[in-house]
C-alpha cells in the first residue's frame, strides 16, 4: 500500500573485482553464482564508447565496467535500487559493505569496496 506521505528509500553498492578475463566472462560467472539473469551489454555513447554489462533482479540495476583507473582490480559493480529518489540523496543506503561479503562468498572473486571521495 502506497500512500503521498510515505517516504521511499533505495540502495545501492559499489565494488571493485579482480578478475582474470574479460568482461564477457565476469558476467556470465556473475550471472551463474549469483543467479542473476544474463546479463546484456550496451556501448556507451560517448567517446572511448566503453562496453557495459547490465541486468535487472529484484528490483536492483546491476551495471558491470571495465577500468583501468584501478590497478588490479580492473572491474567496477554497482548494483542499485530507488524508486523515485535520486541516487546521491540523504535516503539512500549503502550496502557495499554487505554485498563485497556476499559477492566474495558467493563467487570466490578477490573483491574490495570502492574507494570513495
Amino acid at each position: 500500500m502506497k500512500s503521498e506521505n510515505m517516504l521511499l528509500i533505495g540502495a545501492r553498492a559499489e565494488i571493485l573485482i579482480k578478475f582474470n578475463g574479460d568482461l564477457e566472462s565476469l558476467a556470465k560467472k556473475l550471472s551463474e553464482d549469483l543467479h542473476l539473469p544474463e546479463f546484456y551489454f550496451k556501448s556507451g555513447m560517448d567517446s572511448p564508447h566503453t562496453i557495459t554489462a547490465m541486468c535487472e533482479s529484484l528490483g536492483f540495476e546491476t551495471w558491470l565496467n571495465s577500468s583501468d583507473k584501478i590497478g588490479e582490480y580492473i572491474f567496477e559493480f554497482c548494483s542499485m535500487m530507488c524508486e523515485n529518489v535520486e541516487p546521491d540523496n540523504e535516503h539512500m543506503n549503502d550496502i557495499s559493505e554487505w554485498f563485497v561479503r556476499i559477492l566474495a562468498l558467493s563467487t570466490k572473486l578477490e573483491v574490495k569496496l570502492e574507494e570513495r571521495k
